[in-house]
Order: structure tokens, then sequence, then C-alpha cells
């Protein structure tokens, strides 16, 4: 018997026997109060061993007793286990890049050692090479150790803690919905009430996750209108920016005259001290920014939940109102309302995605609406993308319409897509074959010719293979190459790392802690070159390949960033020249290294600042190299770098593929960089 139906037979009996109901409620009150401590030593006995079946089976009997203090308790764990869990997440993550990157430098410096122990004549030499091969295999084997020692227990508490939040989430609304209604509508309101009452972002997304399991029918409407106050706060913190951001510009170029001045990358400790206080003020602005978008993207995540838990008419009547919340106020909380449209399943979230379809004046919206569609993989909404979408005038529209068709399978989208693989050029055609590739598992190279004679052929008989686990996509292999990556948009930025450690040699080591090193802060050997001499060499193969009418633009970055063209600037014989006289005359490696403003001028270059209604992006692609980790700019925090570029990103869907140089840099960031933005991470 449940702790609520006890209550209400002991209330019927009150109202029948006053005398006889106040006795029994007093005895059964203290064998009540029993009960709940006893359930609730359980439950912290439980929640302090690792055994997941235990802490699952105490959630579901604190559900079970019914007693409305659980709520509370069910809370306090729900977010805890959800921050948790996303730390587990991060941390997976972080330790994967960390011993891919070691693994990857170890494998290639043994194969470059053992090609010299194979040349080498001198006994000596040779001898020397074969100790340094010993160590690298030695070094190979501490990774495969930490692999087993790090990485595999740490997936397994994962996978653990995440059995455990699946239980919480379905425990804690089962509680709510078992408590008397006075009481349920008492507990909703105190989760509503504190929503933005804690500074930490972490304590807020955990608390918009319990707000939205709470049941309450008007959730959706107050978690969106949230996204304003939200968005307040972050309109303040980057008011204040731009002031900051010009004094740190004056003392970034005192630093600058200063090395020049006295020089070997020397400094005076007043202009460094100022330096650092100025840096500080924006990175307390940059956090009060990332806490609001994280917030708001937290709010976006947690709407479905949110109205997954009513029923209808409430359910309908709140997916219009999410629709409706499409059409008008920031971007941000139209991005959110249609975001969430596309995790809520059933007919009245798709119709509504399908008529966002048709808003000719919001291009971005569009665009949000097809991803939406494609992860529901609507094929409803085929004619329009097909017949509209796909011919749009706006090439993010395109974009989005290309690669939802790889979602939504159907056989006729192949002969549309052969006419997009004929008019379309440089990154989107690569995107149309990589369509193709996938419906159809065969691969062309982006021969037009080759691909309408196969589907000549193939057309009156030809049925969709199974899909594959990963889609046989395949690089194009013509076109100028960057580190071994194909250049195939005629959109294009190079943003390169000019800080001082680009001047050392290839096989340097920058990290402080590593200062017992040989290897440390090492110059390059005569006749060798250094990392930037290899990414000048680089740089130039690549824009020599890029053909005539292609546009193209160069951003350098240490603590100061250079654009070399205000806009982007088509590509002819005369322009390779100036570009190349620029460079040699113009860079050179010194100073630190801003990450942020390397990332920040490439996406201005691009047109698609915040004040830009339409969307438009004059960038499609960005190859982004760098030797370290950020140490100077507006943000030396990784995650608020990763979130500025995905609020940067959120329509143009520019690719980032990234290319790090040296043991120092950054893999973690670098390889997080080209996932989350369609790229990819180039190790050297």
């Amino acid at each position: 018997m449940t702790l609520a139906l006890l209550r209400f037979l002991l209330a019927l009996l009150v109202s029948a026997s006053p005398c006889l109901g106040g006795a029994l409620g007093r005895a059964v009150g203290v064998e009540l109060a029993d009960a709940w401590d006893e359930a609730r030593a359980a439950f912290e006995k439980a929640f302090r061993s690792a055994e997941v079946a235990a802490r699952v089976a105490a959630v579901e009997s604190l559900v079970k007793l019914g007693d409305p203090r659980g709520v509370e308790v069910l809370r306090i764990e729900l977010e805890a286990m959800s921050t948790r869990v996303r730390g587990e997440q991060q941390r997976r993550s972080e330790l994967e890049a960390t011993l891919l990157r070691k693994r990857r430098l170890a494998e290639v410096r043994r194969e470059r050692l053992t090609e010299r122990v194979k040349s080498a004549s001198d006994p000596e030499q040779k001898t020397a090479l074969e100790r340094q091969v010993a160590e690298v295999d030695l070094a190979i084997q501490e990774i495969a150790k930490a692999e087993k020692d790090q990485l595999a227990p740490l997936t397994a508490s994962l996978e653990s803690d995440q059995s455990v939040l699946a239980a919480l989430r379905a425990g804690f609304p089962a509680l709510i919905d078992a408590l008397p209604v006075g009481r349920r509508s008492r507990e909703v309101q105190n989760l509503k009430k504190n929503l933005l009452a804690s500074e930490s972002w972490e304590a807020r997304v955990a608390g918009i996750e319990s707000y939205s399991l709470s049941g309450d029918s008007g959730a959706a409407d107050h978690l969106l209108g949230l996204i304003g106050k939200l968005l307040k706060e972050k309109e303040k913190a980057e008011a204040e920016m731009p002031a900051i951001a010009e004094d740190l510009g004056r003392v970034v170029k005192q630093l600058a005259n200063e090395r020049k001045v006295l020089g070997g990358n020397q400094v005076t400790q007043a202009t460094l001290s100022r330096h650092n206080q100025i840096q500080a003020q924006l990175h307390g602005l940059s956090e009060r920014i990332f806490d609001a978008t994280r917030s708001v993207e937290a709010i976006a995540e947690a709407l479905p939940a949110a109205i997954a838990r009513l029923v209808d008419p409430e359910r309908d009547k709140a997916i219009k109102g999410l629709k409706a919340r499409t059409t008008s106020g920031p971007f941000e909380a139209k991005r959110a309302a249609v975001l969430a449209l596309g995790r809520i399943p059933g007919d009245t979230a798709l119709t509504a995605l399908r008529e966002l379809l048709l808003k000719k004046d919001d291009p971005g919206i569009r665009a949000l609406a097809i991803d939406a569609l494609a992860v529901q993989k609507d094929e409803a909404s085929l004619d329009e993308l097909l017949a509209n979408q796909l011919r749009d005038t706006r090439w993010e529209v395109r974009l989005a319409a290309i690669r939802a068709l790889a979602s939504i399978r159907a056989v006729r989208s192949i002969p549309p897509l052969l006419v997009s693989l004929e008019t379309e050029t440089g990154r989107l055609q690569d995107e149309v074959e990589k369509t193709l590739q996938t419906l159809t598992s065969k691969s062309f190279n982006r021969s037009v010719e080759l691909w309408k004679r196969w589907w000549a052929e193939a057309a009156p008989t030809f049925t969709l293979p199974i899909p594959q686990p990963t889609a046989p996509e395949t690089e194009a292999t013509d076109g100028p190459r960057f580190y071994g990556l194909t250049v195939v948009s005629r959109r294009v930025v190079f943003v390169l790392d000019c800080s001082g450690s680009m001047g050392f040699a290839l096989d340097a080591v920058d990290d402080p802690a590593r200062q017992g090193d040989p290897r440390y802060q090492k110059p390059p050997e005569p006749g060798e070159s250094s990392r930037y001499d290899i990414a000048k060499q680089e740089l130039f193969r690549a824009l020599g390949g890029i053909a005539q009418g292609g546009w193209f633009n160069l951003v350098f970055y240490s603590d100061e960033v250079r654009t070399w063209k205000r806009k982007m600037t088509e590509m002819s014989d005369e322009v390779r020249a100036e570009v190349r006289g620029y460079v040699e005359a113009e860079i050179k490696p010194e100073g630190s290294t801003n990450i942020h403003g390397g990332l920040a001028a490439a996406f201005d270059l691009a047109g698609i600042g915040a004040r830009d209604r339409y969307y438009d992006s004059e960038v499609d692609t960005i190859y982004f190299l760098s030797d370290g980790h950020p140490t100077s700019g507006e943000m030396l925090d990784r995650e608020q770098i990763l979130e500025y570029v995905r609020r940067r990103n959120a329509l143009s869907k520019i690719v980032i593929h990234t290319i790090g140089m040296g043991e120092d840099h950054d893999a973690i960031l670098m390889r997080r960089l080209a996932e989350e933005n369609g790229g990819k991470y180039v190790s050297r």
C-alpha cells in the first residue's frame, strides 16, 4: 500500500469518526515517519555504492513509497547525476583525443626513425637510432596501458551512471504524478521559480531538465519566455565587450612594438600586466555569454520532454505555440523552437516543420526546418525538397536539402541530384557526390558524365542498397591539397597560426612542464624547416592549385589578428603573386596564440554576423592551423570557443578542417572543431 493511499484512507476515517481517526492518525503517522526514514537511509546507502542495480532499485522504492519529501531527494540526485554524466562524457572524449594524438605521433615518429635506421651507414648512428625506436615502442606500450587502465574504467563508469540517470528521469516525474493535486502544484512552482537563480550554467541546465519533467502544462511557454531573459543577459555582456576589446588591441600592438624594440620576444612587465588585466575582464564577459548561450541550448533540448509530458489537447496547443515562436522574436528563440519541433515525435510537429519550408522570407529558418525533417526521415516533405529547396537561390538552403536527401532515402531523389551535380560547383558539388554515394554505394569522383551513364543503365531496375553503418564516402582526388586535405571549395579561408612557437622545429615541445626535455623550444637545425616555413609552403602549394575565379582570403593570428584583405578576393595569377609577396614580407612567427580571434576573423569574412538578417555566407570552408593552446584573446576556455563557433556557424554550416602541428597543440579542441563542423582533423 502506497503512502498516498494510506493518507487517503486515513482522511476518510477521520471524517467518519474524528476521535478514532485522530488516534489512528497519530499511530499511522509514526509508522509513516519510520517508513520514510528507512527509505531515505536505504536510498542514501545505495547511492554511496557503485552498484547500478542497487541505485536503480532505490529510485524505484522511493517512487513506490509516494512520500512528497522524495521529490526533493530525487531532484537533487537527478541534477547531480545529469551534471556528472556530462562531465564524464567530456572527460572520456578528451582522454580519447589525447591518447589518439599520442599514438598517432608515436607511430609517425617510429616510421620515420625506422626509415632512418634502414638508410644509416654509420654503425654508431644506427645503434643510436635503434635505441630511439625502442624508446618509441615503449611509449606506444604505455599508451596501450593507459587505454586499458584509464579509458576502459571511465567508459564503464559512464555507462553505469547513464543507466542510473535514465531511472531518475523516469522516477522523478512518476513521483510528481502520484502526489495529491495541491502538493503537486506546490512542487512544480518550486521548480519553476528557481530556474535562473544559480550563477552556474551547470546548475541552470540541471534545473531546466528537472522542470521540463514536472508535467507543468505551461512549461513550454515558460521555458521559451526564459530565453528572452537569457538573451538580455547575453546582449548586456556583448555590449560591454567592444570597448574592452579595443583596449586589449591597443595593448597587443604595444607588446608587438616592444618585441621589435627589445628583441628576443621580450616585453615590459607593466605592459604584460595590463594585457593580463584586460584579458581577465574579457574572460569574465565571455563566461557570462557562454552561460546564457548554454542555458538557451538546454531549453531547446528540454522542450520536447516538457511537451511529451502533456496529453491532448494541451500537447497540440503547446506544439502550435512552438511554431508561432518561429515567426518573430530573436533568432536564438526561433532556432530553439525549430530544434524542439524536430525532436518531438508525431504528425503535429512534422506538419509544423513542413509549413516552415514555405517561409520564403526566412532562409535560415527553412534550413533549420530541413535539418529537423531529415532527422525525422520525413518522406512527406520530399516533393517540396526536390521541387524547391534543392533549387533555392541560397546555397545554405540547398546544402541542407542535399544532406536531407541522404537521410530521406528515395530512388526518385537521384535524377534531381544528378542535375545538381552538374550545376553546383566546389564544396556543394562535393556534397552532392557524397549524397549520391550514400544512396547508391557508387562513386565516380564528381564525374557528371560517368554518373549519367551509370544511371541510364541502372535506372529501370535500380533499388536502394541497404544503408551502410558509415557512408562509403570517397574524398575528391582532384584539386589542390593543404596538409593532405583536398581543397574542393571555391569560397575558402585559410587561418594560420603565426605565434612565436611556429618558429620552432616540428618536433619541438613548448609545454613549460617539459623544460628539461632537450626538444624544449628547439629551433630548426641547419637545413631544417620551422613549423611556419612548412605552413607557408603548404599554403603556397594550395593557393597555386586554386582555379581562376575561386574566392579566398587569409587570416594570420598570434596575439594580433591580421586579415590579408578586408573582403574575399577572386583568384588570378596577379593575386597569387601578390599574396606570396605579402606573406614573405609581412608575416613572422612571434607572440602568443589568439585562437578565438583567428576564428572570429574568418567568420567575419563569411558575412554572417549577428546583424545579418539574411544569414548569407561568402565562405563555405575554413582551414584552421594551430600548434598550441589558446593563450590570448577574448576566450581562452576550450568549451567557450567551441560554443562560440556553434553559435556563429548555426546556419551557414561552414566546414572547418583543422591541422594541429607539434606535440603540444590542443588536440581536443582541434578534433572537436573539425568533428562538430563537418571537417577533418589532421595531426602533424
